[in-house]
């Protein structure tokens, strides 16, 4: 039991490392969301508060942006193995003497604190760019999406592992 531990710890904290330490990573995965706000908050905003007064479109996309942020994350950690694989690291840490099952769940694991963290800095941001957010729901919405994250993030390992078509 312990070696599935240890392949979660050792593999989750590969993922953090590999993207506290991409810069191009870390500045995209901020600045899209961001992206997002300014040219769809701007633009529809003012179309959306002639067509339905009272509704605030920056308010009301701001969650979908949240779960945008944590769902394409996630499914990057298939296109992260595949990257692995190419690479040759899936081979060693294959060949090492941690569990299977604990290197994928390390993998989803990592990857859902990624996103996670990413969706904490977007509702950190939430009051700076209009949007309310009470205390309960940014503490009851973390839970939830980390959750979320390791299952999406399981998909995206999944289809990574058996990829549809024909192999090569």
């Amino acid at each position: 039991m312990e070696g599935i531990y240890r392949g979660i710890w050792v593999v989750a904290y590969r993922e953090l490392l590999r993207f506290v330490q991409e810069r191009s990573r870390l500045f995209s995965s901020f600045a899209m969301p961001l992206i997002f706000l300014v040219v769809f908050g701007a633009g529809f905003g003012r179309i959306i508060g002639t067509m339905v007064p009272g509704v605030d479109y920056i308010q009301f996309m701001y969650p979908g942006i949240i779960a945008m942020t944590v769902l394409m994350n996630s499914i990057m950690s298939g296109i992260s193995i595949v990257w692995d694989r190419e690479f040759g690291f899936l081979k060693e840490i294959l060949v090492s003497p941690l569990d299977r099952r604990g290197i994928l769940m390390g993998k989803a694991t990592g990857t859902a604190i990624v996103a996670v963290m990413q969706a904490v800095v977007l509702l950190v941001l939430a009051p700076i760019l209009g949007v309310s957010v009470s205390f309960t729901t940014f503490f009851i919405l973390i839970p939830v999406l980390f959750i979320a994250s390791l299952s999406i993030s399981g998909l995206g390992l999944l289809g990574a592992q058996h990829p549809i078509g024909p192999s090569v």
